[in-house]
């Protein structure tokens, strides 16, 4: 017994120090070494998601297979949009038509409401419509002429249904919604209304906007779950939710945008062993994890601190995200070379989600300020090792003492 428990003790403390290494890897935001650590990702997802990776992740999640494909298109779509090679580029594109054909099969649209406002609902709906618009601003006046159309057709359905909807936060199953989907079909629609030279979408997209500010929380933030029948909310703000809207509402307005990242970084950003993360709960609220959390673990919530670095980042705040990134390298257990992949590469989901938000583009200028300290997480680390050795240290003093 007292060599296995030497065992785990030795095992746990290399954990450590791998651990405690790792928090120093995390690449500066734009630079050359983290396209290397995106492109290396990539290798890694391209092959599993050809090899059906969509199909895996809709037996864990509902909506697994239309996250796999929108992510890793808009990923490739990320990759896009920065100066490089023509065979990279080539490669990119090809890669996000692939997964928009995949987001169009029939066997995925039929998990949807095929009668809903819009089409299929607002989750599919605007995730649909976002990589479409992500790829046609890629490809430009390159854009095949056929697909721009469909383009123009999937925004208009959007537009309409928001235009004759009393609530901002539309179905994406009946009777159920979600704020963040209809922030990412808004999102997909201001795309759009910037590629247009008619400017048609404008009086729409500033009516959602006062729809939102009249329904926000008891904190001023946008809630979590809808009620769609009885236009209230159904759950206050929580991180995950949190995350993902602030990636995406600095594209539909950057008033309301910036108030909601102000609110987000109160109520949500934290630390946790001198880690920085994205609690799933706002301070002074708790809750236990679900589908949409992912594990809740001291209050951090898993899928929040994956998105809350592309929120971040999307925001111009490029210190918290890379705290949010030492985090994501300390805990990740990253595995792969050039096949780089988290959590040795069981959950892509998680490495989906990363590869994405280290995609996007920030809205203003970035603000250039030293990464957060991992001097806490050293300390904590040092108090871990210090408890799991002290009973073999006073084993080991008590014998000495004998001895003598």
């Amino acid at each position: 017994m007292r060599r296995v428990l030497l065992s785990i003790t030795i095992l746990l403390t290399a954990l450590l120090a791998w651990m405690n290494a790792a928090v120093h890897t995390a690449p500066v935001p734009g630079s050359g070494e983290e396209r290397e650590r995106l492109m290396e990702h990539l290798v890694f997802l391209e092959r599993r998601v050809h090899d059906g990776l969509d199909d895996d992740m809709q037996r864990l999640f509902p909506e697994g297979s239309v996250f796999t494909d929108a992510l890793y298109g808009a990923a490739w779509c990320g990759i896009a949009r920065e100066e490089v090679s023509d065979t990279l580029r080539s490669k990119a594109l090809q890669e996000a038509g692939w997964a928009y054909a995949r987001l169009d099969r029939a066997d995925v649209k039929a998990r949807f409401p095929a009668l809903a406002e819009p089409r299929y609902g607002m989750f599919y709906a605007g995730w649909r419509c976002l990589l479409l618009g992500e790829l046609m601003s890629v490809e430009g006046t390159d854009a095949d002429p056929a697909r721009r159309a469909e383009w123009d057709q999937r925004a208009q359905e959007i537009a309409t249904a928001f235009g004759a909807s009393p609530s901002p936060f539309l179905e994406s199953y009946a009777g159920m919604a979600w704020p963040a989907d209809a922030v990412v079909a808004m999102a997909a629609l201001a795309l759009h209304e910037r590629s247009s030279s008619t400017m048609e979408h404008g009086r729409i997209i500033a009516r959602w906007v006062a729809q939102v500010r009249s329904r926000l929380d008891e904190r001023g933030m946008i809630p979590h779950a809808w009620d769609p029948w009885a236009d209230c909310s159904a759950g206050a703000a929580r991180g995950s939710s949190q995350a993902l809207m602030n990636c995406f509402l600095p594209m539909i307005d950057r008033e309301l945008a910036v108030e909601q990242f102000v609110l987000f970084k109160r109520h949500f950003i934290a630390t946790r062993l001198g880690l920085t993360i994205v609690r799933e709960y706002p301070r002074g609220d708790h809750g236990w994890g679900d589908v949409d959390s992912g594990p809740v673990i001291l209050g951090a919530g898993s899928a929040a601190s994956l998105v809350g670095a592309g929120a971040c980042r999307a925001h111009g705040d490029l210190r918290t995200a890379t705290g949010l990134d030492a985090t994501r390298e300390a805990l990740g257990l990253v595995v792969g070379g050039d096949r780089k992949r988290y959590l040795f590469g069981l959950l892509p989901m998680a490495d989906l989600f990363i590869v994405w938000s280290r995609t996007l583009a920030p809205a203003d200028t970035p603000e250039v300020l030293p990464p957060p300290s991992s001097l806490g997480f050293h300390g904590w680390s040092l108090l871990i090792l210090a408890f799991l050795w002290s009973p073999w240290v006073v084993r080991w003093m008590r014998r000495r003492r004998r001895s003598t």
